[in-house]
Formats: structure tokens, sequence, C-alpha cells
């Protein structure tokens, strides 16, 4: 007894897809394709924002090394605040003076940084800013310095920071939510090898 196949067995699988299974199978692909363009997206987003902290750390440290430069001026400390000559430095001078925004004595130096990082007076390039702090640890022989550098974020109108906030209040900086912030701190001792 030999068995025959059905007649409609062979037909369907000769006459290709159907209507509903192609755009079903496009369907599906519009979602995967969606997904991918939101994970694009999104990878885009963090890329940019890692770059701004990466580039907002190496502005900070390069605050740091000019306080750290700045305290090898610092050539006679005391036994008291009063006692130690804070006088031939730029910036550990204004210890007291709550946050400031630093102004060099070097032209090639600014508070302000571009883009990509370099040093910068022209308002209109400005991207980085850096506020310093200095305290006393120690009263004549020890301050710690305090660096912040901030940047608006993304999507933010960057118009009432122009200038690094010219006439904004360094103290109040904080407590703005249109800014990203990173800070380090350092204690650095008067050069008794002078």
């Amino acid at each position: 007894m030999t068995t025959q196949p059905h007649p409609h067995a062979h037909s369907r699988s000769r006459h290709g897809y159907t209507l509903v299974e192609v755009m079903m199978a496009m369907g599906i692909m519009a979602m995967g394709g969606v997904g991918i363009m939101g994970l694009h997206q999104a990878s885009t987003k963090a890329n940019l924002e890692a770059r701004q902290i990466s580039m907002a750390n190496n502005v900070m440290r390069t605050w740091m090394e000019r306080l750290k430069r700045d305290a090898l001026l610092w050539t006679q400390g005391g036994d008291s605040a009063a006692t130690a000559n804070l006088g031939p430095t730029a910036y550990l001078s204004q210890q007291g003076a709550g946050w400031f925004v630093p102004d060099p004595n070097d032209a090639a130096e600014s508070h302000a940084f571009d883009h990509f990082g370099r040093d910068t007076s022209v308002a209109a390039t400005m991207r980085y800013c850096t506020n310093l702090r200095v305290v006393w640890v120690v009263p004549g022989l020890a301050v710690r310095t305090d660096v912040r550098v901030w940047w608006v974020k993304r999507g933010v109108d960057a118009a009432a920071f122009a200038g690094c906030a010219d006439g904004t209040d360094p103290n109040t900086l904080t407590a703005n939510a249109n800014l990203h912030f990173v800070s380090a701190s350092n204690v650095v001792r008067w050069n008794s090898l002078l």
C-alpha cells in the first residue's frame, strides 16, 4: 500500500509567503529598528556627557596644579593666620573669601576654558568655568584649596551663564539645577625650603 501526498501539501510551498506573513515580518523589523535607533541616541548622549565630565576633570587638575605652583610663593608661615605671609601668592591670598572666581596674573591663564579645554578669555567661547575656595586647615601653616569646575547642562539656554556667570555669586551656583559640577580639594602648606 502506497501513500499519496495530500494534493495541497506542495502547493503552499510553491506560492511563497502570504501578505500577512510579510506584514508581520516588516512589523518585527520596524520595532527592532526603532529599538536600535533609541539605543544609538542614548549612547550618543552618554558619550557626550562622559566627554564633558572628562574635560571638566582635566580643567580641575590644571587648577589643582596651578594652586600647588602658587603655594611655592608662600615662603613665610607663622604660628597663626595673622603671622603667615600669603601676600606673594595670587590665589592663596584670597583665603577666607568663600568661593571666588580666580583672576590670574598670567595672561596665558584664565578662569574659563573652551570646548577643547584651552584657557580662554573670550566670553563667547567659555564652556567650563572655575571657582576656587581657600580655607585654613592649620592657621599659619596649611590651607585647604577647593576647586570647582562647572558647565551648563545640554539643552539649557546658556545665555544666562555667558562669560562664566559674570554677576552671579559663585557661592549660590551649586543650587542651580541647570549646571553640572566636578570638584576636588587639596591641602598645601608654606614652602619652608626657601
